[in-house]
């Protein structure tokens, strides 16, 4: 396993993108496999939620998570490209790397167990790019720092041989895909939110 952390750019990204100032993008190429709606804090601990006969555990994330927020799980096949751009526009807040095992992610307790690496992105909203390795990838890359800023389509990351990349929404998003949805990097859209006047 690698971790690695350096910034550059993949700016043809970018030409994909939909138009409109209120959307959050796919940060990945892949099939959303699930998404949970209206998590409860206090039903959380402080972030482990049945996912099918698995759980996801991010404890890192307490901080931002509140009533009412989603969790939108995107599974990579190998085929698939592998790379994790910004969903949204905004300031890297938090990075929190954690090591773990490389289970399957069909596997029960893999998104618990397995290693992952959460980018916390300040913007419009506040939101959570979660990536997490698989049985195969060895690799998760990190191309942004705390404090950076990043337009919506620039490259954060990647994760070397696919896996899984979750998003943690905050309770405004109005989620526009369902499960089994094709997603393509920086082109679909995941979730709009409403835009607050000044």
């Amino acid at each position: 396993m690698m971790f690695l952390c350096g910034c550059y750019t993949i700016p043809s990204l970018k030409e994909k993108m939909p138009k409109g100032d209120n959307l959050v993008i796919s940060p990945t190429e892949g099939h959303v496999l699930k998404i949970i709606n209206n998590i409860k804090v206090a039903d959380c601990n402080p972030l482990e939620i049945n996912c099918f006969d698995k759980q996801c555990s991010f404890s890192e994330l307490e901080p931002y998570i509140k009533d009412g927020s989603s969790l939108v799980i995107i599974f990579m096949k190998l085929y698939h490209k592998h790379v994790t751009v910004s969903p949204i526009a905004g300031e890297i807040r938090q990075i929190k790397h954690k090591p773990g095992m490389h289970r399957n992610v069909f596997l029960k307790d893999a998104y618990k167990s397995n290693e992952h690496n959460s980018i916390v992105i300040d913007g419009d909203i506040t939101l959570t790019v979660i990536q997490i390795a698989g049985l195969v990838a060895r690799r998760i890359v990190c191309d942004v720092s705390v404090g950076d800023s990043v337009g919506r389509g620039d490259k954060i990351g990647h994760i070397k041989l696919g896996s899984a990349v979750a998003l943690l929404l905050p309770p405004e998003c109005e989620i526009k895909v369902k499960e089994g949805d094709k997603v393509d990097t920086a082109k679909g859209i995941i979730a709009t939110y409403p835009i607050v006047s000044e």
